[in-house]
């Protein structure tokens, strides 16, 4: 067992694990940026939707205003420039 995602790692690193599973866009970060010496991203599981939240306490008189400010950024197409600007295209083989 291991504490962290830095503890998994370093186990990957030193030969302890053979491969570790993370979500798409983490694994391109630990392989770019060179944190999994010698790692490789052999696939990915089917997508089916990717969903997003934001926690607040409960009757946090700040959800109505947040979600109205994240309507409007998906409505006048911010949301998609900067997906397009600042996500990579992630297209793994998709694993069956």
């Amino acid at each position: 067992m291991f504490d962290n995602s830095n503890d998994v790692i370093q186990a990957l690193n030193n030969g302890q694990i053979d491969g570790y599973l993370v979500d798409a866009p983490t694994a391109y970060v630990n392989v770019l940026i060179g944190q999994a010496k010698k790692g490789v991203v052999v696939g990915q599981f089917a997508n089916t939707g990717e969903h997003f939240g934001l926690v607040f306490a409960l009757g946090n008189p700040l959800v109505t205003c947040v979600n109205q400010a994240i309507a409007a950024l998906k409505n006048d197409g911010t949301l998609a420039s900067l997906q397009s600007q600042w996500l990579a295209d992630l297209n793994y083989p998709v694993l069956q």
